[in-house]
């Protein structure tokens, strides 16, 4: 019996082959949008928590205050964040912009004044050479690490390690030795700017300030259970105001916060689009609705023929009701196949990861099933209600 179902169904549908091909595309392009649209917001998602577990999931920041003079933000402040029982490790930053000549080329830069346990706390994926070590921080060595991109536009490769490149420090150039290279992009530091800048270098926060007792754009802090970060960052500002005989002279920022209060952002968008989507997929729905009424228009006379030799209205209801399944099933299939293109072609162009989940896809065909069997239920019904009689004098 179901073979014969899905015979006729096969049949039936072969009959008006472009009309059927433009409801199946309806549904697909709406099964494609909402599709792609899933993915993206998966994707951006991923990526997004990706970036910040960078500086680890339990990372938060610390910066003075700038309405407070007396907020400063030194070594004895970086101390005391070290010492607190919660903090598994604590990096300075300093940050300023400046240029860059290296092989008769010349870059707008941005340097990052970083210590020996930055590559602690970001997640600095070295490709070449080494880090920061303590010795260049204490000794205030002009040596240097790049990132992958600047290496590439300076000399075309990745590996530079050794190459000669001149800062403009406190008004002058001064020669710089490049020691590592790390992979560009995935770094909470570059994750922390607003803007774009074309090239990262990183040199001991000693030699960016000029001086061994500087004062820190920021701290950047890992907390050891992410459960205690709101805690832990209130008593590093307690700490911090305490010993400068402040109050509310630190700002602190929650990375967890950030993440949770970005993927929201994320869900209300990716919401508006798929609900926009699901429109168009009800508006297919009534486009299959309309076509599987001109199919019992079309077939008065042969239902009264299936009647008249015993066809019951379970039979003839079923035959149109799964008709209109299988349109629908076959559109959502090409969507899905489409809509995972498109997602795989972007996610390549952006370079991120692309996410793909089955259980979603399977998901999605078992809604557009859904939708062309909810949209097919009147025209079986009209078609099963249909009079032998009537339906064979029809013309």
């Amino acid at each position: 019996m179901l073979i014969e179902y899905i015979r006729h169904t096969a049949k039936s549908a072969c009959r008006k082959p472009f009309k059927t091909l433009l409801t199946i595309c309806s549904i697909g392009i709406a099964t494609a949008s909402v599709v792609l649209i899933t993915i993206i917001a998966n994707t951006g998602k991923v990526s997004l928590e990706a970036e910040l577990a960078n500086m680890g999931m339990n990372g938060i920041t610390v910066g003075a205050d700038e309405k407070v003079r007396t907020a400063k933000l030194g070594t004895k402040e970086l101390e005391i964040i070290r010492n607190n029982n919660n903090v598994s490790e604590a990096a300075p930053v300093i940050v300023s912009y400046t240029e860059a000549k290296m092989h008769g080329l010349v870059a707008d830069s941005l340097i990052w004044g970083i210590d020996q346990s930055a590559k602690d706390v970001v997640n600095f994926s070295l490709q070449y050479g080494r880090m920061i070590n303590g010795s260049d921080i204490s000794a205030q060595r002009k040596v240097c690490v790049v990132d992958s991109n600047f290496s590439k536009a300076f000399y075309g490769r990745e590996n530079i390690v050794g190459k000669k490149m001149r800062l403009l420090l406190f008004g002058r150039y001064e020669y710089f030795t490049v020691v590592g290279v790390v992979k560009s992009g995935g770094s909470i530091l570059q994750g922390l700017m607003s803007g774009y800048i074309p090239s990262f270098v990183y040199i001991p926060y000693t030699t960016a300030a000029g001086s061994k007792n500087p004062n820190f754009d920021q701290i950047v802090v890992c907390v050891k259970n992410s459960n205690i970060t709101e805690q832990t960052s209130l008593e590093i500002k307690k700490s911090l105001d305490s010993i400068n005989n402040i109050t509310n002279g630190y700002r602190i920022q929650n990375i967890i916060q950030q993440k949770q209060s970005l993927n929201r952002i994320v869900d209300v968008f990716s919401l508006i689009l798929s609900c926009i989507a699901a429109i168009s997929l009800l508006v297919s729905g009534l486009g299959i609705m309309t076509v599987m009424m001109m199919s019992v228009n079309e077939r008065t006379r042969e239902i009264g023929i299936k009647k008249s030799l015993g066809a019951s209205k379970k039979i003839i209801a079923t035959e149109f009701l799964l008709e209109a399944c299988s349109i629908s099933a076959i559109g959502g299939l090409l969507g899905i196949a489409t809509g995972n293109a498109a997602a795989f072609a972007a996610t390549s162009f952006v370079n991120v990861n692309f996410i793909h989940n089955i259980k979603t896809d399977i998901i999605f065909i078992l809604l557009a099933t859904f939708v062309g069997g909810v949209f097919g239920i009147y025209p079986a019904i009209k078609a099963a209600a249909l009079n032998p009689i009537d339906a064979l004098r029809y013309e």
